[in-house]
């Protein structure tokens, strides 16, 4: 099977688009500059697939319902740098395509708002503020004390950790409330939110009542599943965030942290 490869000028109106700037949040590395020969750049970025270019294992997040022309539309791409591209692409669990796709959104947006600013400006857009690391660090020890997010699921009340989901959705939506759109710490506590909503809805038609450990209930073992979910996606967002920041966590919360190969 043939791949669908990007053409050059969606290759082009992609880097353009995302100002050569990786649109990974948490990279924002500029991906062009001189070339020894002045008369040639250097570009480090790259076109990258959100949904695979081509059926098979060694290609991530490959989604049989496209179509040729929508796998090689620029829809179905985001501007990376290398080292972002080798990274989503061997982890694609961690990285699926609807982060991908968020990514991009947000990071296009970040690009209209630098082409409204001054140098000063952008480069203030581009650093974490105080309230960033502060916030981030609240985020984080609060989590630490949520056993919903990583105790073992034998020992789960499923209407507890329901009530537990819904104190972190309180938290989350406190800390947004006190963030501007274009930073990093917005777009993570946004998908996180996201999460407890999907959470929530997904066990809605469940009696969490009388619900209890039992791995041959079906309805055990949609919570398990829901609430396993939940825990991935908080867990890449806590890792990257400690990463950021250099914040301490604790070794409950290691529990759900992913193992980046």
């Amino acid at each position: 099977m043939s791949r669908d490869n990007f053409t050059k000028p969606t290759i082009k109106k992609l880097a353009e688009r995302a100002h050569y700037i990786c649109s990974n949040p948490e990279c924002k590395k500029m991906t062009v500059g001189p070339h020894a020969d002045p008369n040639k750049s250097t570009i480090t970025g790259i076109a990258a697939h959100i949904c695979g270019a081509k059926d098979g294992v060694k290609s991530p997040r490959y989604d049989k319902d496209q179509t040729s022309d929508e796998r090689k539309g620029i829809n179905n791409g985001i501007w990376l740098c290398h080292d972002c591209s080798d990274m989503v692409d061997k982890d694609e669990k961690c990285y699926p395509a609807t982060l991908l796709r968020q990514w991009k959104k947000t990071h296009e947006e970040f690009i209209k708002t630098l082409q409204t600013k001054g140098f000063a400006s952008t480069l203030e857009l581009l650093k974490p503020t105080t309230i960033e690391i502060d916030l981030s660090k609240q985020l984080i020890n609060f989590f630490d004390d949520r056993r919903v997010l990583y105790d073992l699921f034998e020992q789960e009340i499923p209407l507890h950790g329901l009530r537990s989901v819904l104190a972190i959705r309180t938290e989350l939506t406190n800390i947004k409330k006190q963030l501007g759109q274009a930073t990093s710490l917005y777009i993570k506590v946004d998908q996180m939110l996201a999460a407890c909503r999907k959470f929530h809805s997904e066990l809605n038609d469940i009696d969490l009542d009388h619900l209890r450990y039992n791995n041959s209930d079906p309805d055990w073992i949609k919570f398990v599943t829901t609430l396993s979910e939940l825990r991935k996606v908080f867990g890449i967002h806590i890792l990257e965030l400690s990463n950021k920041y250099k914040i301490q966590i604790g070794t409950d919360l290691q529990q759900i942290l992913p193992t980046i190969t």
